[in-house]
């Protein structure tokens, strides 16, 4: 390159009419000539180039690795996504077995608790009639002690002893008895259970 240069500038002088001295026209040449040479001097060597493109082989082989890599990455995702699309199908399909389940559960809750509310307001009922049982048990034993109380004939018959204190064998007297049909010379004996 500096041989190149040092010949161009020899020629120049050599051309020039004047002793060693470049013309205006020779002076323009020159620092085309120039330009040239800074041109040539700024190009890379063969060595650089070389290097260069080494350089590029390089990247352009990891960038191949990476693109190769991230394809098996995506290849990946797509068994993983359809394995899950699949997945999914099988639940979907559990779910429409089991959504008819759950509603016919669901009814038959309802209709288990409206049951419930039935029973409950009849034990409620039954509780309510029980204690009207009672009160009306009471009533009646407190007319019956009133009634004897009054009559002459059965001054000598404690009439609460009589209501209260069931012996086996009165009990045992009434099972025997009370299919009996009426007028058949045995004896009437009061139901225990209805205090009487």
């Amino acid at each position: 390159m500096y041989e190149s240069l040092n010949s161009n500038l020899c020629q120049m002088q050599q051309r020039s009419p004047i002793g060693g001295r470049v013309l205006l026209t020779d002076h323009k040449l020159l620092r085309v000539c120039r330009s040239e040479n800074q041109r040539l001097l700024e190009q890379p060597s063969t060595e650089m180039l070389k290097h260069e493109v080494a350089t590029l082989k390089a990247t352009l082989r990891d960038a191949e690795h990476m693109i190769t890599s991230q394809i098996e990455q995506v290849n990946t995702l797509m068994a993983q996504l359809q394995e899950m699309d699949t997945k999914v199908a099988v639940q979907n399909g559990e779910l429409h077995r089991t959504i008819p389940a759950v509603s016919l559960l669901i009814k038959e809750h309802g209709e288990l608790q409206h049951r419930l509310e039935v029973v409950e307001a009849s034990t409620s009922d039954l509780t309510e009639m029980h204690d009207l049982d009672i009160q009306i048990y009471r009533a009646h034993e407190m007319a019956i002690h009133k009634i004897a109380i009054a009559s002459p004939l059965t001054r000598h018959v404690n009439v609460h002893d009589e209501m209260e204190m069931y012996t086996d064998e009165r009990y045992y007297e009434y099972g025997e008895h009370r299919d009996d049909p009426p007028g058949n010379n045995s004896t009437t004996v009061s139901d225990p259970q209805a205090g009487m």
